[in-house]
């Protein structure tokens, strides 16, 4: 049976009047506006860098220092509509935040007979390499459209493991082109902040991208598998080794080569399928000259578990 997970995203705007403090940590409980309840796992992310996710009990604590003037904070999760706070030069940091519910959150994939639905990737029944991950990575598919297909991208299908031992921890979802000059993803095509969560530990993800309209571009797509900073998966990091790690999902892979995990970082002007590690904590401004420093491309052959299906 197969799950997907609907993403209704709402933007209000809501700018507090008071004094910016500094120092110490700001702490905020996100509950429901109708109800009160307290919103366990909801996320905030700072301008789409940092992310923090609540507790069973709906409580987040931040330091302030990671918060600057414009700042987006953006609050959201599964079935409640999002709510973004411009940080601004007066702002009161609320003690609570108010999310409205809405009506579809975790629905059975619903087939539509009479459209072709074509899964695109990586396409195999069984994964058997399961890449260890990171927080603050990227790990980008370029899928090419080498046959010319036209269409609308309804979901993104994710092979996720326990290999870092937190298969059941939020990772975000990416869409991007590819740029004409390098092999680094260019425009970002989701434009919210989609992050996901596996409390069921799942090693299938389906996740409903078909309301964002993303037509499959003619030269390809990437599509993004990321990781959340530190601060988003907490203290509770494991010794293995000899070294400490934090508990993050993985992501299976499909290997040429059983055990080859290497490298070809010359090879930078790619049409083929390939799979790109990238560190996020560069601001996104990648060259070829970073290739070596920020980023590690698999050789040919070697691809991340992840397929989209393209509805026409």
């Amino acid at each position: 049976m197969k799950y997907l997970i609907f993403l209704l995203l709402f933007v209000p705007r809501v700018a507090f009047p008071q004094q910016i403090e500094t120092g110490s940590f700001w702490h905020v409980t996100v509950s429901d506006a109708l109800t009160g309840k307290k919103i366990p796992r909801a996320t905030m992310s700072i301008s789409n860098k940092r992310y923090f996710i609540a507790n069973s009990n709906g409580q987040i604590a931040i330091d302030k220092k990671y918060l600057n003037l414009n700042d987006t904070l953006k609050v959201s999760c599964v079935g409640y509509q999002l709510k973004a706070v411009i940080v601004e030069k007066k702002f009161a940091y609320p003690d609570s935040i108010k999310l409205s519910a809405v009506n579809i959150a975790l629905n059975e994939v619903v087939v539509n007979s009479s459209k072709r639905q074509l899964k695109i990737g990586d396409v195999k029944k069984v994964y058997s390499s399961h890449l260890r991950t990171n927080p603050n990575s990227i790990f980008a598919q370029y899928i090419p459209n080498d046959k010319g297909i036209s269409g609308i991208i309804t979901t993104i299908e994710y092979f996720v493991n326990d290999e870092s031992r937190g298969i059941e921890r939020p990772f975000k979802v990416g869409l991007y082109t590819k740029s004409k000059d390098n092999v680094f993803p260019d425009q970002k095509l989701l434009n919210d902040s989609v992050v996901i969560f596996n409390p069921k530990k799942k090693k299938r993800i389906v996740v409903d991208v078909s309301k964002y309209n993303i037509s499959f571009p003619k030269d390809g797509i990437m599509a993004v598998f990321e990781t959340l900073c530190p601060e988003s998966y907490g203290s509770d990091q494991y010794w293995e080794n000899g070294q400490l790690y934090s508990r993050v999902p993985g992501i299976d892979m499909d290997l040429k080569k059983k055990g080859d995990f290497s490298a070809d970082l010359e090879k930078l002007n790619r049409t083929t399928p390939y799979a790109l590690v990238m560190d996020t904590t560069a601001d996104e401004r990648f060259t070829i000259e970073d290739v070596h420093q920020h980023a590690f491309i698999y050789t040919d052959g070697n691809n991340f578990a992840i397929v989209i299906t393209v509805e026409q």
